[in-house]
C-alpha cells in the first residue's frame, strides 16, 4: 500500500517538473545577436573652381559670355593647364572675344593653351581658301631694294644661266601674289652688321607652289612691288622670256 502511495507521488511529480520545463521560454542555443556597425561619415572631398564650356563649342569659334561658366572640380584631379577662378581676378569677362582652337563639350575644363587673344591668328587663317604658304629665299637687292613689306602685292620673277648658253634668262612665273611676312638673316662684314639674306612668304595657288619650288632649284628669285591700286588679278598672259646677255645686249 505505501509502495503504491510512493510511486503515484513520484509519477506526480515528474509530471509536474515536465509541465514546469515545457513552460520555460524557448530560445535558440546558436542564435546570436547581430551588431549594426554605425555608419561611417563620407569622407570631405576637396574642391577648386575651374573655368569649363557652357555648352558644345567648335574650334575657332569666338567666346561670348555665355559660352564659359564655373564649375567645382575636385582638387586632386585638377591638372596644372585648368584656368581655376582664383588665377583669373578679371572673371569670365577676361576671355570674351577670344577664339578657341579646340572642340569643347559641354561640362568640359578649359586649357588656357586652347584659346587664342584677338588679331593673334596664325597665318593659316589668314589665307585665302585653295591658297598656300611657302617660304622663299630672296636678296635685299631682289625685293624692290627692301621697299617691299608684308601685304604688299608683288611678281615673282625667275632668273637662271643655262649651261649650254651665254645669257641670262628671266621670266615671271607668279603674278600679283600677296607677302604674307619677311624675315632676314644678317652677317658681320668688315666691322658692320649687313642683310645677307631675306626670306619672304608668299601666299600661292598649288600650280604656283609647285613653280616656284622649282624655279628656286634653278636659279634666283626677285620679286617685283606692284602698285597697291592693282588688287585684280592680271588678265595678260605672262610676258615672253627676257634673254639678256653677258655683254648688256
Amino acid at each position: 500500500m505505501i509502495r503504491a502511495l510512493l510511486l503515484i507521488l513520484a509519477l506526480a511529480a515528474a509530471g509536474a517538473a515536465i509541465w514546469l520545463y515545457a513552460q520555460r521560454p524557448v530560445t535558440e542555443p546558436d542564435q546570436q545577436t547581430e551588431i549594426v556597425p554605425e555608419a561611417m561619415p563620407e569622407p570631405v572631398v576637396p574642391m577648386i573652381t575651374i573655368l569649363a564650356a557652357n555648352r558644345d563649342l567648335l574650334a575657332g569659334e569666338t567666346v561670348t559670355r555665355d559660352s564659359l561658366a564655373w564649375i567645382d572640380w575636385p582638387e586632386e584631379f585638377a591638372l596644372y593647364s585648368f584656368v581655376t577662378e582664383d588665377s583669373l581676378p578679371g572673371g569670365l569677362e577676361t576671355f570674351v572675344g577670344w577664339q578657341t582652337t579646340e572642340v569643347w563639350q559641354q561640362g568640359e575644363p578649359v586649357v588656357r593653351s586652347a584659346l587664342r587673344e584677338p588679331g593673334n591668328s596664325p597665318i593659316s587663317e589668314t589665307l585665302a581658301p585653295g591658297m598656300r604658304a611657302i617660304a622663299v629665299r630672296v636678296t635685299i637687292e631682289a625685293t624692290a631694294g627692301g621697299f617691299v613689306v608684308p601685304g604688299d602685292r608683288v611678281d615673282v620673277i625667275h632668273t637662271r644661266m643655262p649651261a649650254t648658253e651665254e645669257q641670262t634668262i628671266s621670266r615671271v612665273i607668279a603674278s600679283n601674289v600677296r607677302v604674307i611676312a619677311l624675315d632676314q638673316t644678317t652677317e658681320r662684314k668688315e666691322e658692320q652688321v649687313v642683310i645677307a639674306e631675306r626670306t619672304a612668304t608668299l601666299e600661292l595657288d598649288r600650280e604656283q607652289v609647285e613653280n616656284v619650288t622649282a624655279a628656286e632649284q634653278t636659279g634666283s628669285l626677285s620679286l617685283a612691288l606692284r602698285s597697291v591700286l592693282d588688287q585684280m588679278e592680271d588678265p595678260l598672259p605672262s610676258p615672253p622670256d627676257i634673254r639678256i646677255r653677258r655683254g648688256g645686249e
